[in-house]
């Protein structure tokens, strides 16, 4: 009884996806070198609509009458994707797609007689029995009579080259017009670019005094320690733990990268002179793996801890490091995100003397190259659109 019904069930299955299966082509009859396209497309509604639990791929065959071979045309699969097998100069795409729906089609323009006979769609996918499924669908082309196939043949290649001398001509008025533009721009852009670059040398050098002036602006500056000095926020300028790093990197620096007592203490010292402060982010983040706390600049892990009696505490929440003061500022684990943007949450800067000399020579190198820079500029510009 249970094979009977196993039977049964199958059979249901087969009705469905053939009466959802649907070969459609259009026209259905061709009048060799006069018809202007051809469309053959094979579809079929979503898994759950046509019985099928998965559509595994559609595949698309074509023979001149029902006694010749089946000539694989081309294909779509969930593998793979759509694949051109004997379709010539016709045009294909499909897509597998279970909730929506899946289709194959293909579209040849100005058809012959060649493109006249039978079509084939064939679906093969898994049954919700969990085994192979095939099933077709077929729909023919007709056409009139074959004896001006040497004509139609001769006809369609004219249309055909027609259609690419159109492109061709349209391309290339496209082209004309797109160059007398670009000729226009560039003759109102010299002069333009000529009072830029002296705009763009003044504000390089007022950029230049503003950049190192503001290490003083925005920061509080520690005493130095070993060759290079810290930096405290004045006040929150960032949003993130992220975005502080990328601020120090600007001035030459990096977040403060605690190592050992000696230097959490000369910082406890540092920062605390300033009552305004509650915490303060330093380098170092457990978000990759929890527990494992690495300097994000040189994914170093940290060796060196100092954390009050209950830290850490905060488990995903809490991935990035820092010093409070209501831990006497000691090494503590915080968010990584700024809760508060007032002035009780700031950020420690590290960076070495010899990074901030370096800064002072890059930015005057960049003063004095800059007419250089521009110069080059527009030299490449005319050569590109106007010799070539």
């Amino acid at each position: 009884m249970l094979l009977k019904s196993h039977f049964y069930f199958y059979w249901l299955t087969m009705l469905l996806l053939v009466h959802c299966l649907h070969l459609d082509i259009f026209p259905p009859k061709i009048d060799p070198g006069v018809t202007d396209s051809l469309l053959i497309n094979c579809s079929l509604p979503s898994t759950k609509l046509s019985g099928m639990m998965t559509l595994s791929s559609l595949t698309l065959f074509k023979s001149f009458d029902n006694d010749s071979q089946l000539i694989e045309l081309c294909s779509v699969s969930s593998n793979t994707g759509y694949k051109d097998h004997n379709a010539g100069d016709g045009t294909g795409n499909g897509v597998i797609n279970s909730k929506d729906g899946s289709y194959l089609s293909l579209i040849w323009l100005f058809p012959n007689q060649h493109m006249i006979g039978h079509y084939k769609c064939q679906a093969d996918g898994i049954s919700p029995a969990w085994k192979k499924i095939t099933v077709t669908s077929r729909a023919s082309v007709s056409g009139h009579d074959m004896s001006v196939s040497n004509l139609s043949d001769q006809l369609r290649l004219v249309q055909l080259e027609n259609v690419r001398n159109k492109n061709l001509i349209e391309q290339f008025i496209e082209s004309i017009t797109k160059h007398e533009t670009i000729l226009e721009e560039i003759k109102s852009n010299l002069t333009d670019l000529q009072t830029r670059h002296v705009n763009m040398n003044r504000e390089l050098k007022n950029f230049q005094n503003d950049r190192l002036e503001s290490l003083e602006t925005l920061f509080y500056k520690s005493s130095p320690y070993e060759g290079r000095h810290y930096y405290l926020t004045k006040e929150l300028v960032t949003f993130t733990a992220t975005s502080a790093q990328a601020t120090c990197q600007l001035y030459g620096g990096y977040l403060a990268e605690i190592d050992s007592s000696e230097e959490l203490n000369f910082v406890r010292t540092f920062v605390n002179r300033y009552n305004n402060l509650n915490t303060v982010w330093i380098s170092g983040s457990d978000e990759d793996i929890e527990g494992l706390w690495i300097h994000p600049r040189t994914k170093a892990t940290i060796k060196y801890f100092n954390w009050p009696p209950s830290e850490p505490d905060g488990g995903r929440s809490q991935n990035c490091l820092c010093l409070q003061r209501s831990y006497n500022w000691l090494i503590s684990s915080g968010g990584c995100i700024a809760q508060d943007l007032g002035l009780s949450l700031a950020y420690l800067c590290e960076v070495y003397e010899k990074n901030v000399d370096q800064l002072k020579h890059q930015l005057i190198t960049k003063t004095l190259f800059l007419p250089f820079i521009v110069f080059c500029y527009i030299y490449i510009y005319i050569y590109i659109y106007i010799l070539l």
